[in-house]
Order: C-alpha cells, then structure tokens, then sequence
C-alpha cells in the first residue's frame, strides 16, 4: 500500500515505477506536495519505531502508525489509503497506550499550508522586518 500510495502520487500511470529511497528524499518528484508530506510523516514515525534502518516499502502499513503520522481520522479518512486501510483504534485510544519512547501523535498539515510553504522555498525574494532581500 505504501508503494502504491507513492506510485500514484509520482507520475501519471503509464509511467509508473517502483518507490525508490530517493523518490522519498525529494518532493520534486511527487504530483502533489500533501501526498509527499503524509508519506514524509509515516515514514519519519516508522522510523522512530521500528530503528533508523527501517525501510517501510514493500512491508505491510501499519494503521495504527498512520494514525500516529497523520493525527487521526480527518473527515473519516486516514491520511494514507484514504478510506481502504482500517484502524479499530481510535486516536484518543493510542494515545492512551503509548509511553513516554513511543512516538508523538502529529497533526496533519493543510494542502493550503503546504502550497505556502513551497511558494516561500521556491521565491528569491525574502522580505524581512522592511528589509527586501533577494537571493
């Protein structure tokens, strides 16, 4: 599901190829920044979990991580697999099993945030307490 997730979210189908490690790193390569960023969260989750060594393509999605990475359930849906991968756990419920070497709980980013925050890496200019800038 992970692999799929980014396949989709990569290229157009016809031109679909496996997730590579470096797809991952850049959000260049992706269609679309808030698909980037959800599997950004769950693989920076899966990593605190599971060890640094830990590659999360080709293993199984584990529901309750990505209810950890994206905050829950917003609007009914996941954040990963929209409304094809099933928790029976709600977010107050993990929340309340975990331990102070679990994980924290994040919030899921707006699409409209995420659009702000690259048109600010994208531009040259800065404008910065009336101070213009320019790289």
């Amino acid at each position: 599901m992970f692999n799929n997730f980014g396949m989709a979210h990569t290229t157009s189908y016809k031109k679909a190829k496996a997730l590579s490690e470096s797809d991952i790193a850049t959000p260049s390569t992706f269609t679309n920044v808030s698909a980037y960023n959800k599997l950004k969260a769950y693989t920076e989750v899966a990593k605190e979990k599971h060890g640094q060594a830990y590659d999360p393509r080709g293993k199984p999605i584990d529901p309750e991580l990505v209810m950890i990475s994206g905050g829950g359930r917003r609007h009914g849906a996941m954040a990963i697999g929209d409304k094809l991968i099933r928790c029976p756990s709600t977010l107050p419920e993990i929340k309340a099993r975990q331990t102070s070497s679990s994980p924290a709980i994040r919030t899921r980013a707006r699409p409209v945030d995420l659009a702000i925050e690259v048109s600010h890496k994208d531009s040259c200019i800065l404008v910065l307490s009336h101070q213009l800038l320019q790289c």
